[in-house]
C-alpha cells in the first residue's frame, strides 16, 4: 500500500493510464463547471497545476463537498449535463434532497 497522506492510502499501484484519466477528469471539471472552478481556485489549483502535477496530490488539496456546494453543483449539472438519462433522489430526511444523475 502506497501512502499519499497520513489519512489516505492507495491499495496497489496506480497505472499511468488511470493517472491520465484522472488528470483529464480534473481538467474537464475545472473547465466545465463554475462550482468546481471556484473550489479549485479556493484550493489554489490552477489549470497549469493539473497539467503539471500528480493528480492524486491535487485531490488531497480539495475539500470535501458540503451540502450547499453539492446542491449548487447538482443544479449546475442539470444545466450543463449532456448525457443525463435518469435521476434518483433521496428522501431529504437529513437535509435537502440529494440528486444523483445517471448517464450512459
Amino acid at each position: 500500500m502506497r501512502m499519499i497522506a497520513p489519512s489516505t492510502q492507495i491499495a496497489g499501484d496506480v497505472s499511468a493510464r488511470t493517472m491520465e484519466q484522472l488528470r483529464d477528469m480534473l481538467l474537464y471539471a475545472r473547465s466545465t463547471f463554475s462550482v468546481y472552478a471556484s473550489i479549485f481556485d479556493d484550493a489554489g489549483i490552477s489549470t497549469a497545476d493539473i497539467v503539471e502535477q500528480e493528480p492524486l496530490r491535487l485531490l488531497q488539496r480539495l475539500p470535501l463537498l458540503e451540502s450547499e456546494t453539492l446542491s449548487a453543483l447538482t443544479d449546475e449539472c442539470v444545466r450543463s449535463g449532456e448525457h443525463i438519462i435518469d435521476m434518483e433522489t433521496s428522501s431529504g430526511t437529513t437535509g435537502p434532497r440529494k440528486r444523483r444523475f445517471i448517464t450512459r
